[in-house]
């Protein structure tokens, strides 16, 4: 009878899922996170032969940091035939979809493997099955679905492994670590907590391999770079003018870096709701992260080497926002389902734990329900406007945008830097907001004589702020 009503709460919580999968591929693909926009274009540059670098610029670049593997995915679908961007970000989705049910299924198999019941079971999944904020991050075309679902096989093949010994899984964990690398610099870190996890077992042969797995996956990545004659420098510059110098012993860094990472990081994963100005989450922050060292104790006191190896990776992955630049929640993603683990294994099955859990479910199901409505339902308007571009701005013009990636998205081309144009350049298309089209309009002004300006009927919402509404208008000079 329990099995029974575990199977329609699961079928109700997939349906959700499934719901809100194909709320987020009829989205447009117009949102605040341009990275997808960078990648994008990397993939474009290798598919013409230019080399691995970022076009969206005015002047191309060498790309700023080595987690490119999603620019690998757009050059496969450019290959397939998905040269439109719209069809390829869409054709994304649905690999990212797929990788997500994959990621369940396996986050199933590792809850029966620690003998959690099925009720417990199926109302952990369902947080994650619920949740618009999971499955927007999972299927955005960046880097993080991919980050996900690999780091969930690695540890299932680790899982495994554990009492089989078999060499065929090690290359089969080395093959996809090296894959993972690709997407995530800190993609590896589930090899290095199995390393540390097995050390603290005292079993040094698994330890040692696992550790040269880990150290191949690199060695591996720097090599294909190497290959393709990929330019680091600007990686090195970026990651050198991140932080001030002296940042370890910089108090006031330091600090700063910690609050965020509590405030807003933490909270942002678990809640799908930015933690920033919410000074209530510091709280839930440092509950949580409490728990992390309790079960952390009690792992060391049962040696499992499963429950060690899941609180290394939760907390090596907390830890190693200290050395990226930032502190987006996305970053950590995959600490929801991993905390679901040890949350389920620490408390165990009673009534009290079914409360906690189903309110944690339902308050997950009303934030989904919010940002469907209401918070990401803006990004519709943007549908009609991309449809405009291109089909009605097709004679040639120069592109001079406020944000180079979005643009390079929405009008299939570069654009140019105020400073070099000149006046058989025109007509101008500019993109942006009403500053920027005003600031453009004084400057051109100031060169040549503009005849007239239009301004096409479009509106491009790329956040929550009125300054982030971009817009299109034609400059016309004589």
């Amino acid at each position: 009878m329990i099995k029974d009503k575990s199977r329609l709460l699961l079928l109700i919580f997939i349906t959700i899922n499934i719901i809100i999968f194909i709320y987020y591929c009829l989205m447009p693909v117009i949102n605040p996170s341009n990275d997808a926009f960078y990648y994008m274009s990397i993939g474009d540059s290798l598919y013409k032969g230019t080399g691995f670098y970022d076009i969206t610029a005015a002047e191309p670049h060498p790309v700023i940091t080595p987690q490119v593997g999603i620019a690998f995915v757009n050059l496969f679908l450019l290959y397939s035939g998905f040269h439109d961007p719209a069809n390829r970000f869409l054709a994304i989705k649905i690999i990212n979809y797929l990788g997500f049910l994959c990621l369940i299924f396996v986050f199933y198999r590792i809850f029966n493997k620690l003998k959690v019941s099925e009720t417990i079971t199926v109302l952990c999944l369902g947080i994650v099955l619920v949740s618009a904020y999971f499955a927007n991050t999972i299927m955005a075309p960046v880097n993080e679905g991919w980050y996900c679902f690999l780091t969930a096989l690695i540890l299932y093949l680790i899982i495994i492994n554990d009492a089989k010994n078999s060499y065929l899984i090690f290359g089969a964990i080395a093959v996809l670590s090296i894959l993972l690398v690709m997407f995530k610099i800190n993609g590896p870190l589930i090899v290095i907590s199995a390393t540390i996890a097995y050390l603290l077992r005292r079993d040094l042969r698994k330890a040692t391999i696992y550790f040269i797995i880990f150290i191949i996956s690199y060695a591996s990545l720097f090599a294909l770079l190497e290959l393709l004659r990929v330019d680091l420098g600007v990686t090195k510059l970026v990651v050198a003018g991140a932080y001030p110098k002296g940042f370890i012993t910089n108090k006031d860094y330091l600090v700063n870096k910690i609050v965020m990472i509590l405030i807003y990081t933490i909270p942002g994963v678990f809640l799908g709701i930015s933690g920033k100005k919410m000074l209530i989450t510091l709280p839930m922050s440092l509950a949580i992260i409490s728990f992390y060292v309790f079960y952390f104790k009690q792992s060391v006191k049962d040696k499992s080497f499963l429950k060690l190896c899941i609180i290394i990776y939760i907390i090596s992955t907390i830890l190693f926002l200290f050395i990226p630049l930032g502190h987006d929640s996305r970053y950590i993603i995959t600490i929801i389902p991993f905390s679901l683990v040890a949350i389920a294994t620490y408390f165990k099955d009673n009534v009290r734990f079914r409360i906690i859990l189903w309110i944690v479910l339902l308050f997950t199901l009303s934030i989904t329900s919010y940002r469907l409505i209401f918070w990401d339902s803006v990004f519709f308007k943007n549908k009609l406007p991309y449809e405009y571009v291109q089909k009605n701005i097709v004679e040639p013009y120069n592109l001079i945008s406020q944000s180079s990636r979005y643009s390079y998205y929405i009008f299939n081309k570069r654009s140019i830097s105020i400073k070099n144009v000149v006046k058989g350049d025109g007509p101008f298309i500019v993109f942006g907001n009403n500053k920027y089209i005003n600031d453009i309009i004084n400057t051109i002004n100031m060169k040549f004589n503009i005849k007239r300006v239009e301004r096409i009927d479009s509106q491009f919402i790329m956040a929550h702020r009125d300054d982030e509404i971009y817009h299109i208008v034609k400059i016309i000079i004589n």
